[in-house]
């Protein structure tokens, strides 16, 4: 937890020329939660962004990774994102854990504002939504896997990152005690359609977790919301664009036709339903993401959604 206490020598040393601090207040939105602006006494020096990370197993090298990661998209052209002032990897006044140190962007995080937009609003913000993804998958990738500064463990095609993507989310399903018949039908499942996954012939760039908390926007006097930022590229992966299409479609867009529409146009596709070429790679990804949130669920002490989790991974199942 970041406190005026601690943040003081903390950012001395990563800020020494910003100068006393004046305020430290905790976000309290969207994924941003886990993250504090902090301001300063003298007024000409802009408030800035600390991330702190837990000293815990899992959270080790996060705080590098997320610096790596907006450094590359920011390299990469695409420059609604935190600016990185500096990061630590353990820290002593945090107890030993980390901490990135980010520029503060305009805006809050769209779930915050999302209920009150009206259709024509919610429309206009979805179509900037496509276009700044599809700027970010623009970014082509010299092979398939998850980023941290490199490509960690690259893949050579589609095909093979899938498998062994797969091969992980079945173990961590059984891990958790998910039901063995259902593994062994999602298994089978997957295993008959995956030539699918070789219709994406390159890779490209992926946020990771384009949804709603991670997406910033403001209103402009006008009455229209801009959308002033993207952040969180914790997941950051080289991948089939398809991946980041449906975490989104899942986690924001849902049945809402409004969204996906937009979302559409903005990505340049257009159309009122995902183009009927994509349906094959998006079912299989669907499967990989409810796999992800049983295991994540699972470890994290929400077992009573787990249930409901794998009643999706069910109809998902029948559905294809």
């Amino acid at each position: 937890m970041l406190t005026p206490e601690n943040a003081g020598p903390l950012l001395a040393d990563i800020l020494p020329d910003h100068g006393p601090i004046s305020e430290v207040r905790r976000f309290d939105e969207g994924s941003v939660t886990g993250s504090y602006r902090v301001s300063f006494t003298d007024d000409g020096v802009r408030p800035v962004v600390v991330k702190v990370y837990a000293n815990a197993p899992e959270c080790r090298g996060h705080a590098a990774k997320e610096a790596r990661a907006l450094h590359l998209l920011r390299d990469r052209g695409i420059f609604s994102v935190p600016r990185v002032l500096g990061f630590r990897k353990a820290v002593d006044v945090l107890d030993g854990g980390a901490c990135a140190v980010m520029s503060l962007l305009r805006g809050r995080a769209l779930s915050s504002v999302s209920a009150r937009l009206t259709p024509d609003q919610e429309r206009d913000v979805w179509v900037q939504l496509g276009t700044i993804l599809r700027r970010i998958h623009d970014v082509p990738m010299g092979a398939f896997g998850y980023i941290n500064g490199d490509i960690v463990n690259p893949a050579p095609d589609n095909a093979a990152h899938m498998a062994r993507l797969f091969a992980d989310r079945f173990a961590e399903f059984r891990g958790a005690g998910g039901d063995p018949a259902l593994a062994e039908r999602l298994e089978a499942h997957v295993a008959v359609r995956a030539a699918a996954f070789a219709q994406c012939e390159r890779p490209v760039l992926c946020h990771g977790d384009y949804d709603e908390s991670n997406i910033l926007v403001t209103r402009e006097a006008d009455g229209r919301y801009r959308v002033t930022g993207v952040i969180d590229p914790d997941n950051m992966h080289a991948g089939d664009a398809l991946v980041d299409i449906v975490r989104t479609s899942v986690l924001a867009v849902g049945g809402n036709a409004v969204r996906r529409t937009g979302l559409l146009e903005g990505y340049g596709v257009g159309g009122e339903d995902w183009p009927e070429a994509w349906r094959s790679r998006m079912h299989l990804y669907r499967i990989a993401l409810t796999l992800e949130l049983h295991s994540r669920f699972g470890a994290g002490g929400a077992a009573k959604r787990l249930p409901g989790l794998e009643r999706d991974l069910r109809e998902l199942v029948d559905a294809g």
